[in-house]
């Protein structure tokens, strides 16, 4: 079972990350390493709040939910291990990976260590967490739009479904 594994490196690798830039090259809110000038900057940010900066400040209630929710996620991954499709699997350990990596972050620290910024899109400040959770959506979205169209195509092409 590869799943768990995926979790535990996600965590691992966001928090080495993490680590790396607070310790050796940021240290301070506000710090910036410009990267790829006017594209992509390294800067430290302290997300107090949720996606995109919502709920700010609402730390108590952000550790709670997150729990509960990563908690369903993973017994659903060991629970149906053997009858969910590998690609679902992937995409909840993922997802899952990415929120205990944030959760972690902020019931050690009390916010979330952000540090990429793509400048030219006024996008907020994300982690590799952020990416993983993105990631692991992107991969059940393409995986129930490619089933929806598979069976859609079966309906045109033997008739309706049974």
């Amino acid at each position: 079972m590869i799943y768990y594994p995926i979790i535990v490196c996600v965590v691992l690798s966001d928090w080495f990350v993490k680590q790396a830039l607070t310790a050796h090259l940021l240290g301070a809110r506000g710090m910036r390493l410009q990267f790829l000038p006017g594209l992509f900057d390294i800067v430290y940010v302290e997300n107090t709040g949720a996606a995109f900066g919502i709920l700010q400040g609402k730390r108590a209630f952000l550790i709670l939910f997150m729990a509960l929710l990563l908690s369903a996620l993973i017994v659903y991954i060991f629970l149906n291990r053997k009858s969910s499709p590998p690609a679902v699997l992937t995409g909840l350990s993922l997802v899952a990976g990415g929120g205990l990596g944030n959760l972690l972050d902020r019931i050690r620290l009390g916010y979330v260590v952000d540090y990429l910024e793509f400048q030219p899109f006024s996008f907020p400040v994300f982690n590799l967490a952020d990416i993983s959770v993105c990631a692991g959506c992107g991969l059940l979205l393409l995986y129930f739009v490619l089933t929806e169209l598979r069976a859609r195509g079966k309906k045109t092409i033997d008739g309706p479904a049974e």
